[in-house]
């Protein structure tokens, strides 16, 4: 009997210990399964335009948050609205302060080492707009005193340029710069509505850059033709879209974005010709979160010494990379709360190093970000293949692959390299990965010929065997109806 009962207590004791298990087990699970969703979540991606051009695809993060310079100690304390910025030499920052009338400088460790309100002088007004020379000497855009001012490296007042006197200019225009900089030959540059201002260093006016192309409008030319003169003085002058911001390469090459529907980025040669590759629409439609989808708006662009296209997009407050040929290599950021997210982003640049800045109107900071592992590939890739080094390209290329197997500017990539190369078999396959039919076709060409070339004597021989296996046929067939004529000519 006690046997008994110590076997019984024994089995109720593993019946307790299997049920403990089970529920154990079920917690755990229960907890991974909550936890899942968390996991996914804090995978993080970025974008790329998609291959149709229609919205976008996830790809590996491209650029994450350096540092947020915002509050600036106690002698300096916060930025108040401020407008631009940019990245001068040794990768200083300069910052136009305008809600508090100054110009700030940062060194290379993001500490204020230089304040610009021009007391000495005459005090900045609202100022917009900051450039800075290869002499270090600093060009305000100040926008409230209607002029342009000319800062030594040390802050100090050297110059003002104001409205130039010219019988070109009307004197109900306004001259209220935003943006500026300054061309290697000492022209000044700066915005006003649809073009871009020029004047020399004795304030001269030296014309007007036009960024888009008015063109012919056969409807517009029928209505003036058959209209009269109050009819015509009624009707809208076309003009040019208006230019949103520029900047300027170390050669003097200026990069335009404008409010165009299509092609808003543009290249402005010596003579004023677009010569950027891409002239249709940049990026994609941005639903504005009224039931209205709206072409990208890109309030600011940066280019860096390998032309490199950095663009801000006003509608979504993100960050659009572009290559030199026009091909998106990346987007980031938006609108929110997120570390790598912006209030109102209204200017960014770009260092020697890499590390975007982007400048927040309504946060009152200014978001460094750098690239990662991925995006550093992308642009070694792009560099070595530019520079015609295209087997050392392919090793990056097939890097980037195993980063994320669907970046198709990958797959372009070793496509091209194995076009260069000639292997046209293989340049198919991957421009059919790419989505890529026009370079696909151009490879299919060369395959075809490589085909005819590699197997010529086969060819010839299975032609003749083929043309001689038809003329036996004919003779064969001929004899044939002879002999059905000669059998069957005596009914007819």
């Amino acid at each position: 009997m006690a046997d008994t009962g110590e076997k019984q207590k024994m089995s109720k004791m593993k019946k307790q210990y299997l049920k403990a298990g089970i529920s154990a087990v079920a917690v755990v699970c229960c907890a991974v399964m909550l936890t899942l969703p968390a996991i996914a979540a804090t995978v993080e991606t970025d974008t790329i335009v998609a291959d149709n051009g229609n919205g976008v695809q996830p790809i590996p993060k491209t650029y994450v948050l350096k540092d947020t310079i915002f509050y600036l100690g106690d002698d300096y304390g916060l930025m108040s609205e401020p407008q631009d910025l940019f990245i001068g030499k040794n990768n200083r920052l300069y910052v136009a302060d305008t809600g508090n009338n100054r110009i700030l400088e940062f060194d290379e460790h993001y500490q204020v080492k230089g304040v610009y309100n021009n007391e000495t002088e005459k005090i900045f007004s609202a100022p917009q707009g900051v450039f800075v020379d290869e002499d270090d000497a600093v060009f305000v855009a100040d926008t409230g005193n209607n002029r342009i001012v000319k800062l030594s490296k040390t802050g100090k007042f050297v110059e003002e340029y104001k409205k130039p006197v010219s019988d070109l200019l009307s004197s109900d225009d306004a001259f209220n710069p935003t943006k500026v900089a300054v061309s290697p030959t000492g022209y000044l540059y700066a915005i006003k509505h649809q073009w871009i201002m020029q004047m020399d260093a004795n304030n001269d006016f030296r014309g007007y850059i036009t960024a888009t192309e008015v063109g012919f409008d056969f409807i517009e030319w029928v209505k003036k033709l058959f209209a009269n003169e109050t009819q015509k003085k009624n009707m809208q002058k076309r003009e040019p879209s208006s230019c949103l911001s520029f900047d300027m390469n170390e050669n003097g090459v200026l990069y335009i974005t404008t409010v165009d529907s299509t092609g808003q980025l543009k290249k402005i040669n010596t003579i004023g010709n677009n010569i950027y590759p891409k002239k249709d629409m940049f990026g994609y439609q941005v639903d504005i979160g009224v039931s209205e989808l709206k072409s990208p708006q890109f309030s600011d662009v940066a280019v860096s010494a390998d032309e490199t296209i950095f663009m801000l997009e006003a509608w979504e407050g993100k960050v659009h990379i572009y290559d030199k040929e026009g091909q998106n290599l990346a987007i980031f950021g938006g609108l929110g709360e997120g570390e790598d997210q912006f209030a109102a982003p209204v200017a960014l640049d770009v260092d020697r190093d890499g590390n975007i800045y982007v400048l927040d109107k309504t946060g009152n900071c200014v978001k460094v970000f750098e690239p990662t592992e991925f995006i550093s590939t992308v642009y070694q890739a792009i560099d070595l293949y530019s520079a015609g080094n295209y087997e050392e390209a392919m090793g990056y290329w097939r890097k980037i692959s195993e980063f994320d197997v669907n970046y198709h500017l990958a797959n372009k990539g070793i496509a091209q390299t194995y076009l260069k190369q000639k292997n046209w078999k293989k340049a198919m396959e991957y421009f059919e990965l790419s989505g890529d039919k026009e370079n696909y076709s151009k490879a299919f060409v060369g395959y075809r010929q490589q085909m005819l070339e590699e197997h010529f004597t086969i060819i010839v021989i299975a032609a003749v065997v083929i043309v001689a296996i038809i003329i036996v046929l004919l003779k064969l067939l001929l004899k044939l109806i002879q002999r059905i004529i000669v059998k069957y000519h005596k009914y007819v």
